[in-house]
């Protein structure tokens, strides 16, 4: 039995994203496991459309939510692509939530094995204010959760 077979990349599209899909492609080829790419669509970012479209009849929160799934699942294509995982078995997906909530939803839907993400360093403050996703699948993430930090730029 193969140590994973189902990889997981948190894909937030933030510039370390592509660092994320590289290893999850790297890993995936070299142990033949299947790659999953997941984005969540931060349900606070959803209620927030949805308030400004309650005064707009052309446009729904559903047409929007539709729109950034296509556009997410193009943007993923792109990662993988330039990563060089085009002819892997990938799965994307796309859902609305709590970002550390559907993450640790699609780990346990898609029986993942291990978890990749990035993290964005945004600092102390912030973190403290705001909460950080990659702190809080640290503590709640029931697989092994290989984290990449920003490099270090000289």
């Amino acid at each position: 039995m193969a140590l994973y077979q189902r990889i997981m990349v948190a894909v937030d599209f933030s510039s370390y994203s592509q660092a994320a899909v590289n290893h999850g492609v790297v890993l995936a080829r070299r142990l033949g496991a299947a790659l999953i790419l997941v984005n969540v669509i931060n349900q606070r970012d959803v209620c927030t459309i949805e308030r400004v479209l309650s005064n707009q009849s052309e446009f729904s929160l559903d047409d929007y939510i539709a729109r950034q799934n296509e556009e997410r699942t193009r943007s993923m294509q792109a990662l993988l692509e330039k990563a060089g995982g085009s002819d892997l078995p990938v799965e994307m997906i796309v859902v609305v939530g709590v970002p550390h909530v559907g993450l640790l939803e699609q780990i346990e839907e898609k029986r993942a094995d291990l978890l990749i993400m990035s993290t964005k360093g945004r600092g102390n403050l912030a973190d403290a204010v705001l909460g950080s996703c990659a702190q809080k699948m640290y503590r709640r993430c029931p697989i092994p959760l290989l984290s990449l930090r920003p490099e270090k730029r000289s």
